[in-house]
């Protein structure tokens, strides 16, 4: 008897799709955001005029109390130096026989600037100096024997301006970020922070109080009160809408610059509009809760628990609440900052899936620093005064071998601003095409003179 082979068919069968680590990070990111907000008092008033529950003003006073400087963020601090936007800065630099020193000088409420100084490299060396004033740019260099002008408020018509258009990049976006950068920005309001998008879907959440259970703080195992939200899909795809709004309200406020890698902000807004279509096939379906465990007026714990996959982080105290902390996905470690105190020396560790990615130590009795990537090591000194911040890096050793290169940089409270003025400078905005190739004749002919000279090999 024939029998007939009949050749089987395999069907390719796909498993079901995880949903991604990325729903509860979701969550965690947006809450601890705004509650890290609510710690600052000024968005707090809007959480404690009513609109939340006790629960809710327990959980954002603890998170606001989690949030402190470790004794290097201390130092590093300069807010009230440059606060009022006028300071000067100092740098001195020495990288591998290249030496650069030079002063800035900001008064941003009078939108002046200046710059002196002098750079060396290979044996040779020039000086400059500019400034920015009355809506104009001026800088000497006198290597190219010139002074260049350039206006940000003036209109431009000649060649750098058809030739940056043809690049895709039109005068009018730099004279834009300038003009702002100089601009009062008014600080702001209870009101402004309302606007937001995500403020409005999070300022929705009510807590409510949730089973006690122990966390070890400080050494100990202590009991901590907890209080939760129960969270759906619609939330979540809230959320992820509010995310977008801002973020696209965000890059509209921005200066008309393009972005990095030649990006516009239309394209910009493009190429995130996948991401965060991605971002809502992630979330629907989606439904899970996030705690906040409290202990003395303090965060103890934020656990969240979504589509099956869990998320804890145990802030376990220290120096500062945070200064131990340790984030675990289902169970299982996948991040740890660890502080220990050796005599006045800060020594801080960060692990991620067990290895070790970072290590530094700071002394604030001496300022002394070290930093640990890798193979890489730098070590310095941070010197804080009243009024003037001095940051050196003294060393800086990549396998085991010293880099020859030394920094220095000091940022002092107030400025003296010194204009520059030269009826002859070249406008850089308004020099027409021939102008600019006379320009670039003169300084071949400066560098030729170098070359025969023998000061430029």
């Amino acid at each position: 008897m024939e029998t007939n082979y009949v050749q089987p068919t395999y069907v390719e069968v796909e498993p079901p799709k995880k949903k991604s680590p990325i729903i509860i990070v979701l969550v965690v990111v947006a809450v601890i955001l705004l509650l890290v907000l609510l710690g600052g008092g000024l968005v707090a008033a809007a959480f404690m005029s009513g609109v939340f529950l006790s629960p809710n003003q327990k959980a954002v006073q603890a998170a606001g109390n989690t949030v402190a400087y470790n004794e290097l963020m201390k130092a590093l601090d300069n807010s009230a130096i440059i606060k009022d936007g006028i300071f000067t800065t100092d740098i001195e630099m020495d990288v591998e026989g290249v030496t650069l020193q030079t002063t800035i000088a900001l008064d941003r409420p009078d939108a002046k600037a200046s710059i002196k100084g002098e750079v060396d490299a290979m044996g040779l060396g020039t000086d400059f100096e500019g400034s920015l004033a009355d809506g104009e740019i001026l800088l000497n260099v006198d290597l190219l024997e010139r002074t260049f002008r350039y206006s940000y408020t003036e209109k431009k018509d000649g060649f750098l301006a058809d030739y940056t258009a043809e690049q895709g990049l039109e005068l009018d976006q730099i004279d834009k970020a300038l003009k702002a950068f100089f601009s009062e920005e008014e600080p702001k309001t209870l009101e402004d922070i309302k606007q937001s998008e995500v403020v409005r879907v999070l300022m929705k959440v009510e807590l409510v109080k949730a089973e006690a259970k122990n966390f070890k703080v400080d050494g100990e195992s202590v009991k901590c009160q907890g209080y939760e939200y129960e969270f759906d899909s619609d939330f979540l795809l809230d959320l992820v809408d509010a995310i977008e709004d801002d973020y696209y309200s965000a890059i509209d406020e921005m200066d008309d610059l393009q972005f990095s890698g030649g990006l516009s902000k239309k394209q910009l807004k493009e190429n995130m509009k996948e991401e965060f279509n991605d971002l809502r096939d992630e979330v629907k379906g989606v439904d899970g809760v996030i705690r906040f465990y409290v202990y003395k007026k303090q965060l103890a714990a934020i656990y969240v628990e979504a589509d099956g996959e869990e998320l804890l982080v145990e802030f376990h105290g220290g120096s500062t609440p945070w200064a131990n902390t340790e984030v675990s996905l289902d169970d299982k470690t996948v991040l740890e900052l660890n502080t220990e105190m050796s005599g006045d020396t800060e020594e801080v560790t960060l692990f991620v899936e067990g290895e070790k990615v970072l290590e530094y130590e700071y002394n604030p009795k001496n300022g002394e620093f070290l930093f640990v990537i890798e193979d890489f090591k730098m070590e310095g000194v941070i010197e804080n005064k009243e009024e003037a911040q001095t940051i050196t890096i003294e060393s800086i050793k990549t396998d085991g071998e010293r880099v020859d290169a030394e920094f220095k940089v000091t940022v002092e409270k107030g400025a003296s601003v010194e204009v520059i003025d030269d009826d002859d400078a070249f406008d850089l905005g308004n020099a027409s095409e021939g102008e600019y190739e006379e320009l670039y004749s003169d300084i071949q002919q400066i560098f030729m003179r170098l070359v025969m000279s023998g000061k430029l090999g």
